[in-house]
């Protein structure tokens, strides 16, 4: 017996109500009436239930469309899951709706107590917090992908990772062929002419390829762009298919709807949906052939790769230029060991993003560290444990396994010059005399012969220091009592010659003493030290001049006075034989010590202890232009005397020679950096006011320049 509907069912019910002969009532007629009512109730009974066994998610967004945040169809988990039935509240349930941003979230019932705390995220977001914990532990290339939510992964089967997408473009880990062969094991295998393998790099070595489970390409990047072969559409058929079914059909007519033509009206309503650009989801795919799209389980685009770049849901670009970074040094680990010119971390970090290579920024300077690769203030060798000798010594203790290294000084301007023929000059150790503190330079030299034979670890290139305080007060005292109220540069001033300084107001006291610590003045006469929290004490180590401070427009407010120095008496031992070490002309000043020798010493050094590292000497721009840059009398820049007023243009000839003397490879960046005394400060790459140190985009100038050498 069918099941006759509620309205049928009332009917009936009327008609035996309004029957006026009671002998139309009869009981069979009464009780058919009746097993009718019961059969719908059981019915509906059974619908019901089935419906809440099969019910796999629940859409809360769409069931209540006015309950969720001010009234809206916008939900968080909480006031979510409290708008379900009861009689869904199932193990395996997924819960869906619409978030705060328009967002789709989707979360699981795992069973339990009905409550937040009983829901698991699930669906396109969770893919983006791929947990590390779920790949292989024994993939080395894992530890890159701690704290990175914001990266899409590809991986095998077993979790490892072949290939990651993020913000600084594609990197491959690891690519699998299609008979689980490694790309890596197929490129170090001979080539032979009946390997298919080779066959087929060798045709496509300039593409990417995205391939189906049988090995089908449907999809090729290449250096031009996205070339697509076919899309798979969510319904299982490809686009070409598409094509092919549409062949020999009948054109829509202005105004009218597509023929029946073998179309049922939801497929008719589809392709309606796709010509008009609407409405289809990802099956839009007319107005989506321009690229290549990742979508989640229900269709939505999460991001996309078109001949223009990697975008975004959002339509945001993920890399600008969308290329692949491919050079020498890609994947490989650089250090660098610079004075101030490498301590802001600018220029080797995009020169890093641009070509592939590693580059731990927080540990080639950070203000934070008791040590750092890279230096402000520091010569090649210097009397001090931050110069540049002693961080290439540091290096090898801590990364012996370096594969590229940058060196560059521009502080080694005040070095004493000598010939290409000098002996090199390593520092070994750096030893300091922890007897007395003379009471003045004369009393520490005096000393010399006393205090080598005090030294435990007689070793060839070692240099010690003997603590002296002045008698007079030959030093001066910068105490820093106020930040600046605008953007400018102070000026510091020995004997004539001036140092800009570029200060903020966004800098603290201590952020203006760190600038003023990264310059060098040893050239001056004068070595700089932190006393306190808010002074520099600058000692007279030279002939220095006297010492004067001007806060220009800046409105610094700051103290010189006079103060007694404190420094150090610095000798080397320039020997090769431990046995000549208590022979003091074997001895020679620190300062003494040519800038050739010094350069050759660590150059020498570091390629005797990275033998398999890339290692590049590096001349970076040392160009200090502003307001006081030479004018002709016309007002424009006066390039001939700028040339003249530069020493450093001298500097990297000689370190030039030194490097090629050393079979160094040198890159001179300075003249090939694109900025000049021209557009310096015009074009927004240095300070109006002067100072050595570029804005942010002059050090991405030199990353973006110098990436090209490579």
């Amino acid at each position: 017996m069918a099941t006759k509907t509620f309205e049928e069912l009332k009917q009936l019910a009327i008609q035996i109500r309004d029957e006026k002969t009671n002998k139309q009532n009869t009981a069979t007629r009464v009780g058919t009436a009746m097993l009718e009512h019961i059969n719908k109730l059981e019915q509906d009974y059974y619908d019901k239930t089935t419906i809440n066994n099969r019910t796999s998610e629940y859409n809360v967004s769409i069931n209540h469309p006015t309950s969720g945040i001010s009234s809206s169809n916008k939900y968080d988990l909480s006031s979510a899951i409290v708008q379900v039935p009861a009689e869904l509240r199932s193990s395996g349930l997924t819960v869906s709706f619409l978030n705060e941003s328009g967002d789709t979230e989707k979360w699981e019932f795992s069973g339990g107590s009905w409550t937040v705390g009983g829901f698991a995220q699930v669906g396109a977001v969770e893919f983006y917090k791929l947990d590390n914990e779920k790949l292989n532990k024994n993939n080395p290339e894992q530890s890159a992908i701690k704290d990175s939510s914001d990266t899409f992964y590809f991986a095998d089967s077993k979790g490892n990772v072949i290939g990651k997408l993020d913000k600084d473009g594609f990197k491959a880990i690891e690519y699998l062929l299609k008979d689980d062969k490694k790309l890596s094991e197929v490129l170090l295998s001979k080539a032979e002419t009946d390997n298919d393998y080779e066959s087929w790099l060798k045709d496509n070595s300039d593409s990417f390829i995205f391939c189906d489970s049988k090995g089908n390409v449907i999809c090729q990047i290449l250096r031009e762009g996205v070339k697509s072969h076919d899309f798979i559409l969510k319904n299982g058929k490809k686009l070409s298919e598409i094509g092919v079914e549409l062949e020999g059909k009948v054109n829509k007519e202005e105004g009218k709807g597509l023929s029946s033509n073998d179309f049922t009206d939801s497929y008719k309503k589809k392709i309606d949906d796709i010509q008009a650009g609407g409405g289809g989801g990802t099956d839009n795919i007319i107005n989506r052939m321009d690229g290549f799209y990742f979508c989640d389980g229900s269709g939505n685009v999460i991001l996309k790769i078109t001949s223009d770049g990697i975008y975004n849901k959002d339509g945001t670009p993920l890399k600008n230029d969308g290329n692949i970074p491919t050079s020498c040094i890609y994947g490989k680990k650089l250090y660098t060991l610079c004075d101030s010119l490498g301590t802001a971390n600018i220029w080797q970090e995009e020169f890093a993003k641009i070509t592939g290579c590693i580059f731990n920024g927080n540990e080639n300077y950070n203000q934070g560290n008791a040590f750092n690769l890279s230096e402000g203030g520091t010569r090649t060798l210097g009397n001090d444990r931050k110069c540049g000798q002693m961080r290439a010594l540091k290096l090898l203790e801590l990364h012996p396994d370096a594969d590229v290294i940058f060196y560059e000084n521009v502080n080694d301007t005040s070095a004493k010059r000598g010939s290409i023929s000098d002996t090199p000059f390593m520092l070994s150790q750096m030893v300091d005399y922890d007897g007395n503190i003379y009471g003045s330079k004369e009393e520490a030299q005096e000393a010399l012969s006393d205090v080598i034979e005090t030294v435990a670890e007689k070793k060839v290139g070692t240099m010690i220091r003997i603590p002296y305080t002045s008698e007079s007060k030959d030093g001066f005292l910068l105490t820093v009592n106020g930040t600046a109220v605008s953007d400018g540069s102070i000026q510091i001033t020995m004997g004539g010659n001036s140092t800009g300084i570029a200060v903020t107001t966004k800098m603290s006291i201590s952020d203006i003493l760190n600038e003023i610590l990264r310059c060098d003045f040893i050239q001056y006469g004068y070595e700089d030290v932190k006393k306190g929290d808010n002074s520099i004490l600058f000692s007279n180590v030279g002939s220095g001049g006297e010492v004067t401070f001007n806060a220009g427009d800046t409105g610094v407010s700051a103290t010189l006075t006079g103060d007694y120095s404190s420094s150090y008496e610095a000798y080397c031992f320039i020997s090769r034989d431990v046995n000549q070490w208590n022979t003091v002309g074997n001895w020679k000043k620190w300062d003494e010590i040519t800038l050739q020798s010094a350069v050759k010493g660590i150059l020498e050094f570091l390629s005797t202890n990275f033998p398999k590292a890339q290692i590049y000497y590096l001349l970076l721009p040392d160009l200090s232009v502003g307001d006081s840059t030479p004018k002709r009398e016309d007002g424009t820049i006066d390039i001939d005397s700028i040339a003249s007023l530069h020493s450093w243009s001298e500097l990297y000839d000689t370190m030039q020679e030194i490097a090629k003397y050393m079979w160094i490879p040198s890159i001179r960046l300075g003249e090939n950096c694109g900025i000049n005394p021209y557009n310096a400060s015009s074009g927004g790459y240095y300070p109006y006011n002067g100072g050595v140190h570029p804005y942010e985009m002059g050090y991405k100038r030199w990353g973006v320049q110098l990436s090209r050498f490579f």
